[in-house]
């Protein structure tokens, strides 16, 4: 212990200010953590699926495009349009006198093909566009996790900023008032002493 916290103690003299301040400086750190810590917790466990599904599609959109149109079946739809595609063929043909012929099967064969492919595609667009938002949605999540890691820092931070301040006022303080009482009691000494 030094002369200066010797003297102090001796007068009474303490980091008052520093003790009250502490319990509450000392809730600070539990309650940012209690506030931030599930948001980067969430953020740090969807961050490796995040990655893995970023590197899916940039390295190769085909394989997960096989692998999203591989759960493709037939709309609702689709076969009631194919029925009524054929049987308005074959009633044209019949009305032509064509019924049977190879260029009115072909012509058949082609728009089935044609609506099979947008039934498809639509599945697909689908599918990707449900993709594109759980993608998205992780992203959101490692974005939030990573927003409330910064902010949990910064806080943190702050505290440790105002607690370092007022500990380094509360001793400055002290210190000062030391000084003036000891300039106090020395002029009075050199007062007594010409008296």
């Amino acid at each position: 212990m030094g002369l200066f916290d010797s003297i102090t103690g001796a007068l009474g003299f303490g980091d008052t200010a520093e003790k009250a301040a502490s319990p509450y400086y000392s809730q600070i750190t539990p309650e940012l953590h209690k506030a931030y810590d599930p948001y980067i917790q969430q953020g740090q466990e969807i961050g490796p699926e995040y990655l893995e599904q970023l590197r899916r599609m940039m390295q190769d959109p085909s394989a997960l495009m096989s692998q999203l149109g591989a759960g493709y079946k037939e709309s609702p739809g689709f076969q009631h349009s194919v029925d009524a595609a054929t049987q308005a063929a074959m009633r044209a043909a019949a009305a032509g006198g064509e019924a049977g012929a190879p260029s009115v099967q072909e012509a058949l064969a082609q728009k089935i093909s044609g609506m099979a492919a947008q039934d498809y595609g639509d599945y697909m667009n689908r599918a990707m566009g449900l993709y594109g938002a759980g993608v998205s949605g992780e992203g959101g999540l490692q974005q939030q996790g990573f927003q409330a890691s910064t902010d949990l820092a910064q806080n943190l931070a702050n505290a440790l900023m105002s607690q370092g301040n007022l500990a380094y006022s509360g001793v400055q303080g002290q210190q000062q008032g030391l000084m003036n009482l000891l300039g106090s009691l020395g002029a009075a000494g050199i007062t007594a002493a010409f008296l």
